[in-house]
């Protein structure tokens, strides 16, 4: 067995024994696994194809994962349902004798086909798996794991990090006054209080003025609530001669990254569960095998696939079908995500709080870490 998998499984191992806040009954570790995944390898968008080349990459990164995890002593049948982004074909589907034979399903990616899958696999005692989107589960008796989640869970877990990382600032929640900075405003505050932060106040942003002014000491950290990009400039402005301040960039500006050049925002934490760094010697090590076995680039979806694929497969080895109640609290950091899996409060499903920092310096991304 490779050394780092053993390693990893360790961490598996020694995580169940302290963990909390989740319960369920402990599955036994079986000798062969029944996985599968239900994805729409087949867009039926004209004149695309960005979905169905993303669900192959995913599909292959995953495959590559299992591969080599079968190497080191995991058993697993991997068997592969094309949903077709249709509902029909998903109904026939879970008409499959062979499905209810499955301990883990993996999709389909759209809310119907999750909701009709959740309802099989409550029925049937199987672990739901939503790899790509958040879905909220309608059922109680946890058997979903969500690998991306709600804004507003996303928001809870980004400011419990901050906080974390960021022990002796002060906290500035800035909002416009629209409906969505003010409920993006509201789950921050919510999270202080929880945490019994002592030093956050709410102020308001228009026409580049904060109301009231920010302290003129250093050491602050401003949490934008605002989706507009406009306000970015304007918030690193504030910080411009506090050497030991930040910006806590909403999740929405990081998405037009790519359409801009020349980007230089070192002082600015974008907060997302994928990073995709400067090829270290893991990123180029999977991007050469996954050249070799599929003779392209691997898409950040593939990258997803095998993360997602390893931590699966990790978790199985370890404790079975319940791992995610064994591993709470449990940090795995993978090619470029970053799982942590855990439950949430009046929630039915557990969810991914695991989370990079990434800053722009020269326009190159890197993780930022205290």
């Amino acid at each position: 067995m490779g050394m780092r998998i053993l390693a990893v499984i360790l961490i598996f191992l020694m995580s169940g024994l302290n963990a909390g806040g989740l319960k369920a009954q402990k599955a036994p570790v079986k000798k062969t696994y029944n996985i599968a995944l239900l994805l729409p390898f087949k867009s039926n968008e004209t004149g695309s194809t960005a979905v169905a080349d993303a669900i192959m990459d995913y599909y292959q990164g995953f495959k590559m994962a299992v591969k080599e995890l079968e190497e080191s002593g995991l058993k697993a049948k991997v068997f592969v349902f094309d949903t077709d982004k249709d509902s029909l074909a998903l109904e026939r589907l879970l008409t499959k004798r062979e499905l209810k034979e499955m301990d883990v399903i993996i999709g389909p990616v759209y809310e119907d086909g999750m909701r009709k899958t959740e309802a099989f696999c409550i029925a049937n005692q199987i672990l739901l798996v939503s790899p790509l989107k958040y879905f909220e589960a309608s059922k109680t008796g946890v058997t979903t794991i969500n690998f991306f989640t709600s804004d507003s869970l996303r928001h809870a877990s980004v400011m419990k990090n901050v906080f974390r990382m960021f022990p002796k600032h002060r906290f500035f929640i800035v909002s416009d006054g629209s409906s969505a900075s003010k409920r993006n405003a509201g789950i921050i505050k919510k999270v202080c209080t929880e945490l019994k932060v002592p030093n956050y106040r709410s102020v308001s942003i228009a026409a580049g003025k904060i109301t009231p002014a920010i302290t003129r000491t250093d050491s602050i950290i401003l949490i934008s609530t605002i989706e507009s990009t406009d306000v970015k400039a304007d918030l690193l402005a504030q910080i411009k001669n506090k050497k030991a301040s930040w910006v806590l960039g909403h999740h929405e500006w990081l998405s037009t990254y790519k359409s801009v050049s020349n980007l230089n925002e070192p002082r600015l934490l974008y907060p997302e569960m994928t990073i995709k760094t400067p090829l270290d010697s893991g990123l180029r090590i999977f991007a050469e095998r996954f050249y070799d076995n599929y003779m392209g680039d691997p898409s950040k979806y593939a990258y997803i696939g095998y993360d997602q694929g390893l931590f699966l497969g990790y978790g199985l080895m370890s404790f079975g079908t319940s791992f995610w109640s064994s591993t709470a609290g449990l940090d795995f950091k993978g090619l470029i995500n970053h799982i942590q899996l855990s439950d949430c409060n009046g929630c039915n499903e557990i969810n991914n709080s695991g989370l990079h920092f990434i800053r722009i310096s020269e326009g190159t991304r890197e993780e930022y870490e205290p």
